[in-house]
């Protein structure tokens, strides 16, 4: 049976993507390699958009100005769904920010199921901070309060 292909985020996703998660975003570099990145700093706007904040020294960041065309892959729901899009860069320096983030918008074109036939996720990946715990909260918070207001 042949999944179906959306245009648009579903409410799930959308609501998932609403809070602190991380996803995988891949893009290709001027190699035609992909290039994937794990990043939490990613908010849903509506169904149409995805906002990502991301280390401006990251090869996303250098291999969208080569390529708009961006991957992100969620966990949710006991599937593995892949979001793809045309990707820009919105804000090239986020101000208030300790060191140099971009923002990335991405324009959702499709959002599929691509968990292989018959079978569901039992376990999601999860992680931890590391370093320091509060520092990082604190961070966190700060930047989805710039990813809901740009």
């Amino acid at each position: 049976m042949k999944k179906r292909i959306e245009n648009k985020l579903s409410p799930e996703l959308i609501s998932h993507l609403q809070n602190i998660n991380f996803v995988i975003v891949t893009i290709t570099d001027s190699e035609a390699k992909p290039v994937n990145r794990s990043v939490s700093w990613v908010y849903a706007i509506n169904d149409k958009v995805l906002r990502m904040v991301i280390d401006s020294k990251s090869k996303i960041i250098s291999n969208l100005h080569l390529n708009n065309n961006i991957t992100v892959t969620v966990f949710l729901n006991e599937s593995v769904y892949q979001i793809s899009g045309k990707a820009k860069i919105n804000i090239e320096n986020l101000e208030g920010i300790p060191f140099k983030v971009s923002m990335i918008e991405l324009t959702v074109n499709e959002v599929e199921d691509i968990m292989f036939f018959g079978s569901k996720l039992v376990s999601y990946p999860e992680y931890i901070k590391v370093n320091n715990e509060e520092k990082g909260k604190q961070l966190d918070e700060l930047i989805f309060k710039k990813l809901k207001e740009a």
